[in-house]
């Protein structure tokens, strides 16, 4: 029997894969250093585990499935892979600064 899970997992689409179609929506982690905190060497060591293949290829076997960003990565059969897919084009910048914006807004929700 399957569980919940599984069964998710057998979910995962990736849309608009086709010729001249959009593309799909690629939202990657992210981890930042922060200036002047008390732990920057350790800060350091966090981000660079976190970029590892090694951690993309337990994040990719992990429930959450994650998308490893870097090529030759192990992944389950059911986790595609990056280089084969057709990714939205996003201008992050533009992201960040309409996330800024509207923070007014969501701070009224």
């Amino acid at each position: 029997m399957n569980t919940a899970l599984e069964l998710l997992r057998q979910l995962i689409a990736c849309p608009d894969q086709g010729k001249n179609q959009l593309g799909c929506l690629v939202l990657p982690n992210a981890a930042v250093l922060i200036r002047n905190s008390p732990h920057p060497d350790a800060g350091r060591k966090l981000v660079d585990y976190l970029l590892s293949k090694e951690t993309e290829r337990k994040l990719a076997f992990a429930d959450c499935a994650q998308i490893p960003l870097y090529s030759g990565v192990d992944t389950p059969s059911d986790v595609p892979k990056i280089d084969r897919l057709t990714t939205m084009p996003v201008d992050y910048a533009v992201v960040a600064r309409k996330l800024q914006a509207i923070q007014p807004w969501l701070k009224q929700c």
